[in-house]
This record gives C-alpha cells, structure tokens and sequence, in this order.
C-alpha cells in the first residue's frame, strides 16, 4: 500500500511556537524512509505573516481558518483509495481543516477518532482569549459565525480515546460524542476499548484518527506542546494504533502537537518516527 505523507507547518492554533517545525522534525528522522513505497507531497504552503494577537474570543483568528483554506486548497492528493496517507502537524488545530476535506470527499460516510489528552471542543467566550487548538472539534459539530462547519457532519461519527477525567472542565461541549477517557482505557484495557470502537462503526466508514502526542504520558514524550503529566506508555499507544490502524476502514492519521524547541537532540522526533512506522508496518507492508 502507498503512504503519502504531507505537513502541515502551523501553530496558528496555539500561544506558543514549536509546532510549525514538527514536520521538518519528523523528515529529519528519516519518517519517509520507514515505509517502501513513500511519497512525500512536501508542506502545505503558508504565509510566514500569519494573525499573532491574544484577543478574544479566538487567539490570532484568523490565521487558523486561513491554514484551513490552505489545507482544502493543497490537498487535492490526500486520501486516495488503496493509500494512507500520514499527515504530520501542526497544532491540534488543524484536525478542523483535516476533517473538512476529508467529509469533502467521504461525506456521511467520514469518522473521525480523536487520541487525545484533551478534547478539543471547548467554545470560544468574549470573556477570555482561547486558542483554536483547544477547539478543533467544536469547530466542526457547531454552526459558528467563525468557520463554516461541514454541512452534514454528524457528532456521533466522533470519538475522543485516552482523554484525563482531571482535563475535563463544565465548558467542553460533546454532545453525542463517543468518549473513552484514559481511566476507561485502564480499566477495560487497551484491546477491549479498540475493538468496542471499531465494531460501534459501519462497514462503509472511512477512519481519519487524529494523534494528538500529549495523549502520551511526559514520562515518555516530552518534546509536546503541553505535555501530559497522566497518559499512555509508549508500549500502550502503540498497541492502541496498531490494533484500530490494521482496520481497512482506517486510511489516514494526522499527528499533531509535537514541539520541535523541546528536542534539541532529535531524539524524541526519532521516538514518534519509531512509534509511527512500528504501528503502520502492517497497514502499509
């Protein structure tokens, strides 16, 4: 099978920078030179003079709805048939513009599975300065006057795995959502809440999974935008992805969250690279 692989160099979505690099991060740890039959679709293009503000309600709006319109600009090659295609970030903001291309071309037929130590549905409020990266989700299950959410996007076609209970707060809007939080995972474990996912979904879904890497606990990953004190082991996510990734409804991940400034050496970058190619070497062989 084909990976295409694509970046996504943005951190319009959150307060700090880091992110934007990610991509060049992971190619600078050979990520294309795990899978045979790789083609690299290079970045999205971006204008290096992108929204930077703290007013509210939104952080730099709209410099993350502009990355979005770049996205269903350049993407035209993304998510083929008979493919996966590995989409790396980028703040978890851009799941919102991942996710309208994808229904563009799957509609009623596209769900999304969020791996993540957050849910990324909170609202803005003109009362505090919030970035986009903590609204992916509420983006696209809402009608806003911000960005215009996927016509028929269905909130029962997302889910949110590995997610902290101490994360949560009165604010976050999941509505129909399907949740599995980290103490879930724990207690059912990780075979158990992969294979309740997949059979809650149809035959004819198409999978995006968005991996957040702050699902993964700091004592392993450290190099996040904000890394996660509570998550999975190395050895748990990629049990978790190899399990969902082998499903054939599944056919494209987007990697979100890793933060360049925190890997001096490189070899956290090598980590996600390793974790990545170990769990897409079925998928993909």
């Amino acid at each position: 099978m084909k990976v295409y692989i694509a970046g996504i160099p943005s951190f319009a979505g959150a307060l700090y920078s880091g992110t934007e690099a990610a991509p060049q991060s992971f190619r600078k740890a050979d990520i294309v030179s795990y899978f045979e039959d790789a083609v690299d679709l290079g970045d999205i293009p971006l204008s290096n003079h992108l929204p930077r503000h703290n007013v509210e309600p939104i952080r730099n709006w709209p410099a993350p709805k502009l990355v979005w319109d770049q996205i269903e600009e350049h993407s035209e090659k993304w998510f083929k048939e008979d493919s996966f295609t590995l989409i790396l970030g980028g703040d978890c903001s851009v799941i919102t513009g991942v996710t309208s291309r994808f229904y563009r071309q799957y509609e009623k037929h596209t769900y999304v599975l969020s791996i993540d130590g957050h849910i990324d549905s909170t609202p803005p409020t003109s009362s505090v300065c919030i970035g986009a990266a903590a609204m992916g989700l509420w983006f696209l299950t809402n009608e806003n006057p911000f960005y215009k959410k996927p016509k028929q996007f269905d909130n029962g076609h997302i889910a949110v795995l590995g997610y902290a209970e101490d994360n949560l707060h009165k604010d976050i809007q999941t509505k129909r959502m399907t949740l599995y939080s980290l103490e879930d995972i724990k207690k059912l474990s990780i075979e158990r809440v992969a294979k309740l996912y997949l059979a809650s979904i149809p035959k004819d879904a198409r999978v995006l999974i968005h991996f957040d890497l702050d699902v993964i606990s700091s004592d392993f990953l450290h190099a996040v935008y904000m890394p996660s004190e509570e998550g999975l082991s190395v050895e748990e996510i990629e049990l978790l992805l190899s399990i969902i990734i082998e499903d054939s409804r599944v056919i494209g991940m987007v990697v979100t969250e890793f933060s360049s400034l925190k890997d001096a050496k490189g070899d956290q970058a090598k980590l996600v690279t390793s974790i990545i190619g170990k769990v897409l070497k079925n998928k993909v062989s």
